[in-house]
């Protein structure tokens, strides 16, 4: 994605993965609504969207540190399906976007437990496809 720095994945924990924009074959953030936030000392922006759509190319499966343990990120993402956000960063002057992503689990106020409503898989190429859509 030429105007996309990087991509940083949010997951429920807070760890955080930060993927180079030139690694990402394709996004899709769809049904998007807006809700903007004030406080007493900033306003912010809240971006839900309602489906997200990433495919990444193998280049960007490297091993890292993780609040979970030292692993490929390809792994991290694909053992827990608890991606909570995602944060595009642009080269241009363009403010950073977070996007939060629908987020549905089968037990009842269960810290970290998986979102349902995420598939995740690697095609016969090495990329992972990610998708988080509502019911």
């Amino acid at each position: 994605m030429d105007n996309i720095k990087q991509i940083s994945i949010i997951f429920e924990n807070c760890d955080t993965i930060r993927i180079s924009g030139e690694h990402i074959e394709y996004l899709r953030i769809s049904d998007i609504n807006r809700n903007i936030y004030y406080s007493i000392n900033a306003g912010f922006d809240m971006l839900e969207s309602k489906g997200i759509e990433i495919i990444i190319n193998p280049d960007a499966n490297i091993f890292e540190k993780s609040l979970l343990g030292d692993r490929y990120i390809f792994n991290r993402i694909m053992d827990f399906n608890d991606i909570t956000s995602i944060e595009l960063e642009y080269y241009s002057d363009k403010q950073n976007q977070i996007f939060h992503t629908n987020y549905k689990t089968n037990e009842e106020d269960h810290l970290g437990a998986d979102n349902i409503l995420q598939e995740t898989e690697i095609d016969e190429f090495g990329r992972l496809h990610v998708i988080i859509e509502e019911d």
